[in-house]
C-alpha cells in the first residue's frame, strides 16, 4: 500500500516538471546544506539550490525533476 501511494504521489508531482512555480522559502535542506526547501501555492514541497538569505522570501523555481515526496528545481529568478 505504501509503495502504491509513493508511485501515485510521484505521478502527481511529475505534472509540474517544466513549469515555474512561485515558492515561499521555508528552510535549509537537512540533507544538503546548499539546498533550500519551500512550498508552492499548490501545496507541494519544492527543493532547490540556493542560499540561506532567501529564507522567508518568495522565489520562482523551475521544476526539473519529481520525487514521491517533493519536486526538485532550479532558481529561475531571485526574490519576487
Amino acid at each position: 500500500l505504501i509503495l502504491e501511494q509513493r508511485e501515485t504521489a510521484q505521478t502527481i508531482n511529475k505534472r509540474f516538471i517544466g513549469k515555474t512555480l512561485e515558492v515561499l522559502v521555508d528552510r535549509l535542506s537537512e540533507s544538503n546544506s546548499n539546498h533550500l526547501i519551500g512550498k508552492a501555492d499548490e501545496g507541494i514541497i519544492v527543493e532547490f539550490e540556493g542560499t540561506a538569505d532567501l529564507i522567508g522570501e518568495f522565489v520562482n523555481v523551475e521544476i526539473i525533476n519529481a520525487m514521491n515526496w517533493a519536486v526538485l528545481g532550479k532558481l529561475a529568478c531571485n526574490i519576487i
